[in-house]
């Protein structure tokens, strides 16, 4: 008995001790796992530290083959650190080249100089937050004390990346070149500035552009002014000059903001098929006129400004309105739209027009305020700039040409036939100041792409497409908006779209009319039902809104037959 309890004794100690040396083990085997993991994440942090990454550029700049350009300083020091956010800053040099603008640098920089000078800033920026940051080169800015202001220029570098894609912790190192047309010899300081679009945080650091060794005795640096071209092409069409230097002499102050239209040059313009295919008001027109306006802007305050030289409205004693944002029309790109302190800008404005040129006497720009960057606050008021101009007439604007209905519409959205063509409306509806005319409409069979039938077309693979010609006339000196983006159109069958998410069919105006207008506008409309069993449609349009969205009259509806 005493024997047998002496042996269950001693095998309750031996699982005992089994148990407590297996809960040690385990112990040990955490603690040696935890702390290999920590030096990792150590190791892993230290590496995290060090990751340096270098733009495709790596130590030299190199400028772009299309440019002509001597360097005649290199390695300027600079080594300034600031902090832009969760960004450090740090500049190191910079370098300095002649360059002469080729035909293909001259044609993306509207009217610019024959020469300048481009100022190559290298910088390293360490991402000391806890995310990836997406920067925008795009967002630095460089300002002379001449008061010019240039802006990051991609063309300008043989290698460039739109975009500096930084880690937590590490650092990128690049170029920054900006493309500047005062004489170097001229300079004595300019500032790098940067704007953080999604902080909203800017940082302006200022060097001494005297230092660095020259390589030469000095720049060959030759001033000239821009030259005109009497004829050239764009993505507009290809221009003739006509008449030159129509004075224009207009000056606009709005607080810290002075605008100055000096004098304009009148070309004929073939038209480009994008260009009309953008502007399906130039439809049947093989010939327009266009004007490219010699424009100055000063902004007088230290604050960044934001102001779209894009007018809102452009108007004309004819009463046509003209296009302003569309792709390829308005500021050439060394007027921009951000102004960072006091700055001076010039450059060429364009626009196009249908009316005939010897008819056109006067011309008003209807301008927003300028606002501060970093809060959106406006400074200043809007206001109009009115031209009084004489110009003369040019032969061969009359000149047509027939552009099929199928032609509007985007290859990229699907395949179109003309199903029925130039069927008569000619009814006309007024609401308000607002009169509508429709003269004629178009059936297409049209079949769009798979990626476009769910999202914009309720999952139908085939549909007919209805584009209305009309005439938009308005008696009003103010603004007027008719929000066709309302208009619906029902068929005899009882099917209805509307247009509220049909901005890639039309071109309409966004920003409705400005004051007495006479417009061609082309309207498209999706139905479900078959172009060959429409008998009857009604197209209906809402009543037209003030710009205090006060409706002005009743809708308009008309009803059609299609024969």
């Amino acid at each position: 008995m005493e024997n047998h309890y002496d042996e269950n004794r001693g095998n309750i100690i031996k699982t005992i001790i089994i148990i407590i040396a297996i809960v040690l083990i385990g112990l040990s085997i955490f603690l040696l796992v935890g702390n290999k993991k920590e030096n990792t994440d150590n190791e892993k942090t230290e590496t995290k530290k060090t990751v340096v990454t270098k733009s495709k550029e790596r130590d030299e700049f190199e400028p772009s083959r299309y440019l002509d350009a001597t360097l005649f300083k290199r390695n300027a020091p600079i080594e300034i650190k600031d902090n832009l956010g969760k960004l450090e800053v740090s500049v190191e040099n910079f370098d300095m080249f002649d360059s002469a603008l080729d035909e293909d640098f001259y044609g993306y920089q509207f009217n610019s100089p024959e020469n300048g000078t481009i100022v190559a800033i290298k910088v390293s920026i360490k991402n000391t937050g806890k995310k990836v940051v997406q920067f925008q080169p795009n967002s630095a800015y460089l300002i002379t004390d001449s008061k010019e202001q240039a802006r990051y220029d991609s063309f300008i570098a043989e290698h460039s990346e739109y975009e500096w894609e930084i880690e937590a912790g590490d650092t990128y190192e690049g170029f920054l070149p900006f493309m500047i047309y005062s004489n170097p010899k001229e300079i004595k300081n300019f500032k790098l500035a940067f704007w953080d679009y999604d902080e909203e945080e800017s940082l302006v650091l200022d060097f001494d552009m005297t230092k660095g060794q020259l390589l030469d005795e000095e720049s060959a640096f030759v001033a000239t002014e821009s030259k005109k071209e009497t004829k050239f092409d764009n993505e507009l069409g290809e221009f003739e000059l006509v008449q030159e230097n129509v004075p224009l002499n207009l000056e606009q102050k709005s607080a810290s903001f002075k605008v100055n239209f000096n004098s304009m040059d009148i070309y004929k313009l073939e038209l480009d098929d994008r260009f009309v295919f953008e502007n399906p008001t130039f439809a049947g027109q093989k010939y327009a006129t266009a004007v490219i306006i010699d424009t100055k802007v000063e902004n007088t305050n230290e604050d960044f400004i934001d102001f779209n030289l894009h007018p809102i409205f452009i108007t004309t004693n004819t009463k046509e309105q003209l296009p302003t944002r569309t792709f390829g029309l308005g500021p050439s790109e060394n007027l921009g739209s951000k102004y960072i302190g006091e700055v001076i800008k010039e450059g060429k404005l364009i626009y196009v027009f249908k009316s005939k040129p010897e008819e056109v006497k006067s011309v008003k720009f209807y301008y927003n305020p300028p606002y501060l960057m970093e809060d959106y606050d406006e400074i200043g008021d809007a206001f109009v700039l009115e031209a009084t101009v004489d110009i003369n007439p040019i032969a061969g604007l009359d000149e047509v040409t027939e552009r099929s209905p199928d032609f509007f519409i985007s290859e990229g959205m699907g395949s179109t036939t003309v199903a029925k063509q130039d069927i008569a409306i000619n009814q006309e509806k007024n609401a308000g100041p607002v009169k509508i005319t429709l003269e004629k409409l178009d059936l297409l069979d049209f079949k769009p792409k798979k990626s476009y039938q769910k999202e914009y077309f309720d999952g139908l693979k085939n549909l007919t497409l209805v584009r209305v010609k009309a005439k938009i006339e308005t008696n009003t000196d103010e603004k007027v908006d008719l929000e066709f983006r309302k208009a619906t159109i029902t068929s005899n069958t009882g099917d209805t779209y509307d247009l509220k998410n049909m901005f890639l069919l039309n071109n309409y105006t966004a920003y409705g009319y400005m004051g007495s207008i006479m417009s061609d506008e082309y309207i498209i409309f999706p139905i479900k039902t078959a172009a060959s069993e429409i008998t009857h449609l009604q197209i209906s349009f809402g009543a037209p809104l003030d710009e205090h969205y006060k409706e002005l009259g009743e809708k308009m509806v008309f009803e059609i037959d299609v024969k």
